[in-house]
């Protein structure tokens, strides 16, 4: 998952030009602005000042400082990296000098390409005044950003206008990559899924698992696995109908119940509007029966996963259709 810039980062970039544009020598070390950001100056560049540029181009890590994982290829506590992302941020410096923000911008004007700080961001700086449904889902009370950055060009607007084309042009192209790469692994996942090999550790799991829980079982042709404990009646393809159930992997980690929600699901079965093990399995259980589902990965959800499913896993539902 990807962080764009939205409303609270272009806020959260605002802050963060303070540090680089806040002492405007070639000193470096810890300071703090007159409304009381602390940053630390790691390098002064000597590139470029702004002049009449209004686009400032940053790189910049965000990280909150959490063992929270955001986004699993940023790692921990980082909310934002534009090196891992490969693209840049940007920010208009182009504000109406009778803005609240726009000291910030004078101070930003004043600074050069190179500069590299860390700024230290109270988070309720940013959101004392944003309700709370519109606050990101990492906030929390007192908390410190930590914001890693790099100044590395000003852009006359343009300047910005050719930038941005290639911009666009890059992340179409970085686009197509990751879903190239997202379709070769999946074919190599499915192809995996589908090997001899596979099936006989997958089946070889299934049966261990029947054996330990002691469930007479009966085999479809097409690999399913089902135990019925009580037998009902025909269920009408295409009409919805009524299933309470319970979701676990084979080791037992659960991942769904309608228990525990307090309701069943309602839903028709027979169009594929279900698991294929699904559609196949609740009608040998019947209307008004129940029993137990074991449902192979390739009539689960197969090599992708879902959700809290790990891809290539088999599934046990115990099921009551109403």
């Amino acid at each position: 998952m990807q962080l764009n810039v939205s409303l609270w980062l272009k806020s959260l970039l605002a802050l963060i030009v303070i540090g680089s544009s806040a002492c405007q020598n070639s000193e470096t070390g810890e300071f703090t602005t007159k409304s009381g950001l602390k940053y630390i100056v790691h390098e002064r560049g000597e590139g470029k000042s702004p002049s009449d540029s209004t686009f400032v181009e940053m790189d910049l890590i965000l990280d909150i400082k959490k063992d929270t994982i955001l986004a699993p290829e940023l790692g921990p506590g980082i909310i934002n990296n534009t090196y891992v992302q490969g693209i840049p941020a940007f920010i208009d410096i182009s504000m109406d000098p009778g803005l609240p923000m726009a000291y910030i911008i004078e101070m930003l004007k004043e600074s050069k390409v190179g500069d590299s700080v860390t700024a230290f961001i109270h988070i309720d700086s940013l959101f004392s005044g944003t309700p709370v449904a519109q606050r990101p889902p990492f906030y929390e009370p007192d908390m410190i950003v930590e914001a890693r950055i790099r100044i590395q060009n000003f852009y006359t607007p343009e300047e910005f206008e050719a930038k941005s084309k290639e911009m666009q042009e890059r992340m179409m192209k970085k686009q197509q990559e990751q879903m190239q790469k997202q379709q070769e692994e999946m074919a190599k996942a499915e192809e995996e899924l589908q090997s001899e090999e596979f099936k006989a550790e997958e089946t070889a799991r299934i049966e261990s698992y029947i054996q330990e829980k002691g469930l007479k079982t009966k085999t479809t042709q097409s690999g399913l696995y089902y135990a019925i404990e009580k037998q009902g009646t025909d269920v009408e393809k295409g009409v919805p109908i009524k299933i309470h159930y319970k979701g676990t992997l084979l080791d037992g980690t659960p991942f769904d119940s309608s228990y525990d929600r307090g309701e069943p699901i309602e839903i028709p079965i027979g169009e594929g509007r279900v698991i294929q093990g699904w559609d196949e399995g609740i009608p040998l259980i019947g209307k008004g029966g129940k029993g137990t589902l074991i449902i192979p990965a390739s009539l689960g959800y197969g090599a992708r996963g879902q959700g809290p499913i790990p891809p290539k896993s088999a599934l046990v539902f115990e099921v009551e259709v109403l």
